[in-house]
């Protein structure tokens, strides 16, 4: 059996959606495939809503077990840490409330990131960003693909060593939730924290 634990759509900052992300997970024989994108389940609650689709499901090479999941960014000790949670109910609503108050922090996080970027002589950042990103959650990588798009580097990773990394010019440090907390929302949702 083949597990791959840590996956994330274009529900977060993933290339592939839910869908393609659990056809790839199926050729390539993956038996158990957990779906944890940042700060969100919107992706796991659309794989769920496919799977549950008898034309999808049978499009499947071999059956692949979903585990619904989550990573979830904390603080501890000043520092930031991914937590991720496995078998988790997507619907509690302890933890979508959690999840949405984090949604929130990126958000506020994006607008300080275009701000500074627009003092670096790049304009239009957070709208480009958002563009990319569409319903997923905002993060750095989607500030990355626009100043890639727009020519201000040749990769992403250049965006991360210039503007977006730690240290740089546009970096801006999140308040995450404490560890704790966070490992309280994945419990208080019966999930397994990582």
């Amino acid at each position: 059996m083949i597990f791959d634990l840590h996956t994330h759509s274009t529900a977060s900052d993933g290339a592939l959606s839910p869908e393609a992300l659990l056809a790839r997970a199926d050729a390539n024989g993956v038996s158990y495939m957990a779906l944890t994108d940042h700060d969100t389940v919107a992706g796991v609650k659309a794989l769920q809503a496919a799977m549950a689709n008898p034309v999808f499901a049978a499009e499947l090479s071999s059956p692949i077990e979903l585990v619904p999941g989550v990573e979830i960014s904390a603080a501890i000790d000043g520092r930031t840490y991914h937590i991720l949670g496995l078998w988790l109910d997507t619907d509690n609503a302890s933890l979508n409330a959690f999840l949405d108050s984090q949604r929130g922090v990126r958000e506020a996080r994006a607008e300080a990131i275009a701000e500074k970027l627009a003092r670096q002589g790049i304009e239009g950042a957070l709208e480009g960003a958002k563009a990319l990103a569409g319903d997923a959650v905002l993060s750095r990588p989607h500030f990355a693909r626009y100043l890639l798009e727009q020519g201000y580097c040749t990769k992403e990773q250049q965006a991360f060593k210039r503007w977006l990394g730690a240290g740089k010019p546009c970096d801006v440090p999140c308040k995450w939730p404490s560890a704790e907390k966070a490992i309280a929302a994945i419990h208080g949702a019966g999930g397994l924290a990582v």
